[in-house]
């Protein structure tokens, strides 16, 4: 009983912990402290957040949240908060940049690059107008399709009259989508 409560814990804890009664746990020695390769700061003077990132295919990263600005990085908002994609480089420099949206709330969740080299977007919409249409009543998911170089290629707007929030999509082996939220 003793020595699979002991493997337990050597799975469970990461460091030395005297327990009374028990034996010490030591956990595997970790490496040096990780070193910082690079750090950017992107947006513009208003609200600008990143709810999700992603590495690409070529090294860079695509970064997608909700903006509020419309200068600086941020070239442009459709009303309140706008769907806020960027698109970096390896080494961070900013590729491109897309604000989608409407006169209302919209904001990402979630972003995932496609087997065609573009990308999925998903989070919530309060719009009806601008990027959005077809919404069903107050909040509904909001799912973006974009090209390789972010132009949108398609939207949909899914919901009922009450509050609906898309917190993750990914692409299915057989090319659709899959989307979650409440």
């Amino acid at each position: 009983m003793r020595k699979s409560f002991n493997r337990y814990y050597q799975a469970l804890f990461i460091g030395v912990f005297l327990v009374p009664g028990f034996e010490m746990f030591l956990a595997p020695p970790v490496s040096a402290e990780p070193a910082v390769e690079w750090e950017r700061a992107y947006g513009g003077r208003n609200v600008d957040e990143a709810h999700a990132i992603q590495q690409t295919r070529d090294g860079g990263y695509i970064v997608a949240g909700g903006s509020k600005s419309r200068n600086a990085d941020a070239s442009q908002n459709h009303g309140l908060i706008d769907f806020w994609v960027i698109k970096l480089k390896e080494d961070g420099t900013l590729e491109w940049e897309k604000s989608l949206g409407g006169s209302k709330d919209d904001v990402a969740e979630s972003i995932g690059q496609m087997t065609d080299g573009g990308y999925i977007v998903a989070g919530y919409s309060e719009s009806n107008d601008g990027d959005v249409s077809g919404n069903h009543g107050n909040r509904d998911f909001w799912v973006v399709k974009l090209s390789a170089e972010g132009n949108m290629e398609w939207q949909r707007s899914l919901g009922g009259e009450g509050q609906d929030h898309a917190y993750s999509v990914q692409q299915t082996t057989a090319g659709g989508y899959v989307v979650a939220g409440s």
